[in-house]
């Protein structure tokens, strides 16, 4: 594997109740949050894979699957985890990774294959249902767990539970989230993927799809407002941004500029007033002090041009003297002769 190799990605959360699979599920089906990121054009392309049932309701195939191993959920305890496989894009469509929404058939079908085969190894006989996700940007795989855990109580009676943290994460913490990767990573090589950087290398936090939308959406808003806001200092319909005491917007602007415009500029620009008012400050001290430098300037070009008048009006009166003494000069010569 190279540094540029295409990446694998699993992403593992504990299911608090029924009703989140509920929820889990009824986002599969598209019927439930944020759907701004689905193409409904290519939602019917999804697939849906279960041995316990319909795959469209892993509500019913978790319940199926439990009761067939004859497990038992602790009181208010977990019904079951979320798993997420995905790969970096390039993978997916290696000719045109940005070209969101596409993928190479051949890929995808080997990807799953192999997503198959891990699942059956690793989670041997807890796979409740899969589902496979084409109408995003980048092709993934949600999976539904039944995490089991047998032991033997102390009065030698053999127990079946449903345990998410016996499965995942006792005794060793993050560090078993982290070998999790290592061990998905590794069933994928053979497909020209690596593994990631670890978390306590990058320094990564995970997202939600919904709050990294927010993000973006915030950060555009912003981006939006801050170019309206420079544009509108360049030519001078809007200058000196600031804040009142009370947290109002205020500038000054140019006198054509109606009111009904003035009230669209302030409400356009309030996500990134705060880095306006700071520019527009920056801004105008540049001015004050080109206009200092101007000033300074014609200032000594004024003292300069008085200095070369003052001389001029010296030699002026000098020679008119000279002319005066020697015109008086003549004359008494004149009179002597």
């Amino acid at each position: 594997m190279t540094a540029n190799s295409p990446m694998v990605c699993v992403r593992v959360q504990q299911f608090r109740n029924w009703a989140a699979v509920t929820a889990m599920a009824r986002h599969g089906a598209r019927t439930l949050g944020s759907l701004s990121n689905i193409a409904p054009a290519r939602t019917g392309l999804n697939r849906f894979e279960s041995e316990w049932g319909d795959g469209r309701d892993p509500v019913a195939c978790m319940k199926a699957l439990i009761a067939h191993q004859g497990a038992k959920i602790r009181r208010n305890g977990s019904p079951g985890t979320h798993m997420l496989l995905t790969a970096s894009p390039e993978f997916f469509r290696p000719n045109d990774p940005g070209a969101a929404g596409t993928w190479d058939s051949q890929r995808l079908d080997d990807w799953m294959a192999a997503n198959r085969a891990w699942l059956s190894k690793r989670f041997s006989g807890q796979v409740a249902a899969l589902r496979v996700d084409l109408d995003e940007t980048t092709p993934h795989c949600d999976v539904f767990l039944v995490p089991l855990n047998r032991r033997t109580t102390k009065t030698g009676k053999k127990v079946v539970e449903v345990s998410h943290r016996t499965q995942f994460s006792k005794g060793r913490g993050p560090r078993g989230y982290a070998q999790l990767q290592t061990e998905y990573a590794e069933a994928m090589v053979h497909l020209g993927l690596a593994r990631g950087r670890s978390k306590s290398e990058t320094g990564a936090v995970h997202k939600s799809p919904v709050t990294m939308r927010a993000e973006l959406n915030t950060a555009a808003a912003y981006s939006q407002a801050y170019a309206i806001g420079v544009r509108a200092w360049s030519d001078g319909r809007m200058t000196r941004m600031n804040w009142t005491e009370d947290r109002r917007q205020t500038a000054r602007f140019r006198p054509d500029v109606a009111k009904s415009e003035r009230r669209r500029l302030f409400r356009m620009c309030r996500p990134a007033w705060d880095a306006l008012v700071a520019l527009s400050c920056c801004l105008e001290a540049l001015v004050r002090r080109a206009v200092g430098e101007r000033v300074h300037h014609a200032n000594a070009m004024v003292t300069d041009a008085r200095v070369l008048l003052d001389d001029l009006a010296t030699r002026d009166a000098a020679i008119l003297e000279e002319a005066a003494r020697l015109d008086g000069l003549e004359k008494r010569i004149g009179h002597q002769r």
